[in-house]
C-alpha cells in the first residue's frame, strides 16, 4: 500500500536505519525452533519424526551477531526486496560493489557473522530464518522478494534450506559458485505443500568458467529442471575461478528473479487504466495502489502514484454520497460495512469512521453498568476494531476480577495451573487475564529452577516428569519439555536410562 508508511515500519516516530551496520537481535523466529527444523529438514539428515534437539545444537541468538546494509533511499513509504545471506567465511555483509546493486534495486540485506563453514548447517539455516524474522518486523519488506543467498559453502547451505523453507525465503534464492541438491519434508503433505511455493519462485545459479565447482553447479540445476521447477537461470561469468562473481553478474541474478515483481506493477496499472475508464474507480484505486508500491517499478510507479492521487478526489466524492445515502437508515453495521469497503485514507472514511466510534459507545452505553460477560464478548466481536473496545475491555476486567480469586486461590499443582490456563483463555484479553498468564508462567519457571538445581540428572528427569505432566495443556508446558529432553539427551550420552 502506497502510504504504509502513515501506519509505520518502526515502532514510534523513529526513524529507520539505513546504511551499514552490525546489530543483534533477541527474539527467535517460530520457523527457527528445532521442531521446525527437523519436519523441514529431518529427511536430508534421516532425522525420525520426533528426533530430539542434540545439546551442542543450541544457540542463545542475542550473542549471534548480524551485518545489515539498507539502502539510504530506504524510508518505509515501499516495500524493499530482502537478501539473506550465508558466507563461506567470517563476516555477513554485501561483498565488493553488491551494495551499489542493493541501492539500485531496492535490497535489504541481512548476514549472520559468524554462520561460516566451520558451523554445523543446524546453527547456519536457523540464524538466517531469524535473520529474516527480525528484519521483516523493523522493515516493510516485500513478501515476493525475500531471497536466500550464499557464496561457495554458503551457497551449498542456502541452496538446501530455501526450497524446505519456500514460506520464509519467498521469493527464491541466489546460489553463488557452490549449490547442493535439496530434500524434500519427510512429511507428504508438507512436501506437497511446500513443493507449490517453491516452484512457484525463481533460482538463480551463477558460477564462473574456471570456477572447480561449475560441474556441480550444473548438476544441481540440472536436478531442478528434472523436478520440473519452472523458473530457473544458470549464469556463467566468463574467466571466474572459485571467487566471488562481480557485481555485474550479481545483478543479473537480481534482475531475473524481480522479473515477475516489475511485470506484475506494470500489468496492475494497465489494469488501473482500464478500470477508471470503466468508471470503476474503487478497483483502478487498489490497482494503481498495488502498482505505486512497487520499490522497482521506477516510471510505472510514478506514474501509479500519480493516478492515485488523481483519484482520491473523486473516490472521496462518491464515498460521500454514499455515506449520506447510508445517513437515513444509520446502524452501526452498515458504517462498519462502509468502513472496510472504502479507503482507509479517504476523508469520507475517516468521519465514517468515528461516527462507527460513537455509535460503538452509545451501543456500549446501553449495555448498562453491569454488562453480561457475553454481552461484552459480542461486543468486543462487533466492535474490534474501534477504539471504543478499551472501554468493553475495562468493563470485563472488572468481572474478571472478581473471577480470579476462585482461580488464584487453587493450591499449586496440576490443578492451579490447570485453573489458571482456563482462567486466561476465558478472560482474554484483559488484563487481569495477563497478569494470570505471568504468574502461572513465573510460577512454573520456578519449579523448572528448582528441578535444575537437584543434584543428579536423574532426580532432575523426575522431578521435570512429573512437572510435565502436571502442566500439560497450559502455555508453559513447553518450557517444562524443553528442560526435560535437555536432561534426558544428558542421561543418553552418559548410557543411563532417562
Amino acid at each position: 500500500m502506497i502510504l504504509w508508511s502513515v501506519v509505520g515500519c518502526l515502532t514510534g516516530a523513529d526513524a529507520p536505519r539505513t546504511g551499514r551496520y552490525t546489530t543483534t537481535f533477541s527474539e527467535r523466529s517460530p520457523m527457527s525452533s528445532w521442531a521446525m527444523y527437523v519436519e523441514r529438514m529431518g529427511a536430508l539428515y534421516n532425522f525420525p519424526k520426533d528426533q530430539a534437539e542434540p545439546s551442542n545444537a543450541s544457540y542463545e541468538l542475542t550473542q549471534e551477531p548480524y551485518d545489515i546494509y539498507v539502502p539510504k533511499s530506504y524510508d518505509g513509504s515501499v516495500p524493499y526486496g530482502l537478501i539473506a545471506y550465508v558466507n563461506s567465511g567470517l563476516g555477513g555483509g554485501p561483498p565488493g560493489k553488491y551494495a551499489e546493486i542493493c541501492d539500485q534495486h531496492k535490497l535489504i540485506w541481512v548476514g549472520g557473522t559468524k554462520i561460516d563453514n566451520d558451523r554445523t548447517p543446524w546453527f547456519r539455516i536457523r540464524l538466517s530464518i531469524d535473520g529474516v524474522h527480525n528484519i521483516r518486523a523493523r522493515y516493510h519488506i516485500d513478501n515476493q522478494r525475500i531471497y536466500a543467498m550464499g557464496q561457495s559453502g554458503g551457497g551449498r547451505v542456502a541452496s538446501r534450506m530455501a526450497v524446505p523453507f519456500a514460506d520464509v525465503f519467498s521469493g527464491g534464492a541466489i546460489y553463488l559458485i557452490g549449490c547442493n541438491p535439496f530434500r524434500a519434508p519427510a512429511d507428504k503433505a508438507v512436501a506437497t505443500r511446500i513443493d507449490a511455493l517453491a516452484k512457484a519462485n525463481r533460482f538463480a545459479f551463477v558460477t564462473g568458467s574456471e570456477d572447480y565447482n561449475k560441474p556441480g553447479t550444473i548438476d544441481v540445476h540440472a536436478d531442478y529442471r528434472g523436478q520440473k521447477f519452472p523458473h530457473l537461470i544458470y549464469l556463467e561469468q566468463p574467466g571466474l575461478d572459485h571467487n566471488t562473481p562481480s557485481a555485474e553478474w550479481f545483478e543479473k541474478a537480481v534482475v531475473f528473479n524481480d522479473a515477475p515483481v516489475l511485470a506484475g506493477a506494470t500489468a496492475a496499472l494497465t489494469q488501473g487504466k482500464d478500470l477508471e475508464t470503466k468508471k470503476k474507480h474503487r478497483e483502478a484505486y487498489a490497482a494503481y495502489q498495488q502498482a505505486a508500491s512497487c520499490a522497482i517499478a521506477g516510471d510505472v510507479a510514478m506514474e501509479a502514484a500519480s493516478a492515485v492521487s488523481r483519484l482520491v478526489p473523486v473516490l472521496d466524492g462518491e464515498a460521500a454520497t454514499e455515506l449520506t445515502k447510508l445517513a437515513e437508515k444509520l446502524s452501526g453495521a452498515a458504517v462498519r460495512t462502509f468502513v472496510q469497503k472504502w479507503p482507509a485514507e479517504l476523508p469520507t472514511t475517516t468521519k465514517a469512521r468515528d461516527l462507527g466510534e460513537r455509535l460503538a459507545g452509545e451501543e456500549l452505553d446501553k449495555l448498562g453498568a453491569k454488562p453480561t460477560v457475553s454481552a461484552l464478548r459480542g461486543f468486543l466481536k462487533t466492535w474490534g476494531g474501534y477504539a471504543v473496545r478499551e472501554r468493553a475491555i475495562s468493563a470485563l476486567d472488572l468481572l474478571a476480577k472478581d473471577a480470579w480469586p476462585k482461580a488464584e486461590t487453587v493450591k499449586p499443582g496440576a490443578a492451579r495451573w490447570k485453573a489458571l490456563a482456563k482462567f486466561v483463555e476465558d478472560w482474554s484479553p484483559t488484563p487481569t487475564a495477563d497478569l494470570a498468564a505471568k504468574i502461572s508462567a513465573d510460577e512454573i519457571a520456578t519449579k523448572v529452577s528448582e528441578a535444575e538445581a537437584l543434584a543428579t540428572d536423574g532426580a532432575k528427569a523426575q522431578r521435570l516428569k512429573l512437572l510435565y505432566g502436571e502442566t500439560k495443556g497450559t502455555p508453559a508446558n513447553s518450557a517444562v519439555q524443553t528442560a526435560l529432553i535437555a536432561v534426558a539427551l544428558r542421561l543418553q550420552e552418559a548410557g543411563a536410562k532417562p
